[in-house]
């Protein structure tokens, strides 16, 4: 679970986050970054009644990718703004292909470290 220290919730601050240009695409979500003034990255993940019509689909589509956002939160690095928004081909796909793809976003944007290949 992603504690609430690591969570984007303000309207103020997801509004600036969504003004920011820097956004990065990929086939199953759009990520939107800002830069904060603080020591630590916070999220938030939005999925929109066109992914599915289901609350209990969309919401556990929320708890998968902030489980994997929590795994991360901790490991000190620059302080952004990320929200994550999440596309129809979401579901099309395995949650452990999610996950690198979400990994595979993180690393680029040099948020998260590199996996080291052992």
């Amino acid at each position: 679970m992603l504690s609430r220290h690591y969570r984007l919730s303000s309207e103020k601050d997801v509004r600036q986050v969504y003004q920011s240009r820097f956004v990065i695409r990929m086939r199953i979500f759009d990520m939107r970054l800002a830069k904060n003034s603080l020591r630590h990255p916070r999220f938030t993940v939005v999925v929109s009644t066109k992914i599915s019509k289901s609350a209990v689909v969309r919401n556990r589509l929320k708890r998968q990718i902030r489980a994997t956002l929590a795994l991360y939160a901790r490991q000190p690095g620059p302080g952004y703004d990320v929200i994550i928004i999440t596309k129809p081909n979401i579901l099309k796909i395995e949650a452990g292909e999610r996950t690198q793809l979400l990994n595979r976003a993180f690393t680029q944007t040099r948020l998260w470290p590199k996996e080291s290949k052992k």
